[in-house]
């Protein structure tokens, strides 16, 4: 997970496989703001978060 609450460093954030085969990663976020991540895949594409507020066309958008 990449985004503006870890400066876009995917290893400061990595996903972990659940038992199920999907990932996943928990972070505790600042409240009273909106935060910006995406998912990085292969070759530049990204994965938008399901659950977020908002897409803004770059990144998912999380209300806290």
């Amino acid at each position: 997970m990449v985004g503006d609450v870890n400066d876009c460093q995917p290893s400061a954030h990595p996903l972990t496989e659940r038992p199920d085969g999907t990932h996943a990663v928990k972070i505790t976020l600042p409240v009273g703001q909106c935060h910006g991540l995406r998912y990085p895949a292969h070759d530049d594409h990204r994965l938008d978060e399901d659950s977020a507020d908002a897409q803004d066309g770059r990144d998912s958008r999380l209300d806290t």
